[in-house]
């Protein structure tokens, strides 16, 4: 990362070493760091593609365990928790408790479509009520740590937890994306209390 207030030395090409510089006032420079330049892919905030033996394990999904979705106003939604499942998509078992680099903690909950009609692995975020999705969960992966497990009771979809609908989901929504663009990190699901 260069610095605020820093420049780089002009002309860098691709491969090549590059001198960053962070200016100190007049005509006072020093040395900050240096790295090597290198491409950077357009699609990397992209989701990649399913693998063939993803596809072949979400074709015909198992929804057998009954938990609230949504980080703000819930709803109930129907997850499956097989462990080939919930492994082949998101690394982790149903029940599995991970940290992320914050310190944050999440269980994972299950398997079901994301809004696009992805399957994705949902987790609870402590401090949550409902499961939700981590954005850019493939960039964020490789830093949760498995911290240990936790059993998940079933809340039935006629809880009375579930009785405010209405334009909540509008609502959510819109805070959601608000909340994941204001924080500008993917692993800020778990701060949506």
């Amino acid at each position: 990362q260069v610095p605020l207030g820093s420049e780089t030395s002009g002309g860098a090409e691709i491969g090549r070493p590059e001198l960053q510089m962070q200016a100190l006032g007049l005509l006072h420079l020093r040395k900050v760091g240096s790295r090597t330049v290198q491409d950077a892919l357009d699609d990397f905030l992209d989701e990649p593609e399913l693998t063939p033996e993803v596809r072949e394990l979400t074709k015909d999904l198992h929804f057998t365990f009954s938990f609230p979705m949504g980080t703000h106003f819930l709803k109930p939604g129907l997850f499956d928790i097989r462990d080939d499942v919930c492994l082949g998509v998101g690394g982790f078992l149903h029940g599995q408790v991970i940290e992320d680099d914050d310190g944050d903690r999440a269980v994972a909950v299950g398997v079901r479509p994301d809004g696009a009609g992805v399957p994705k692995l949902w987790f609870k975020c402590d401090g949550n009520e409902g499961a939700g999705v981590y954005p850019a969960y493939h960039l964020v992966q490789k830093d949760f740590k498995l911290v240990g497990s936790r059993k998940l009771q079933e809340v039935s979809p006629f809880d009375p937890v579930f009785q405010n609908q209405g334009i909540e989901p509008m609502v959510e929504n819109f805070l959601n994306g608000f909340l994941f663009l204001s924080s500008n990190r993917p692993s800020a699901f778990c701060h949506q209390r």
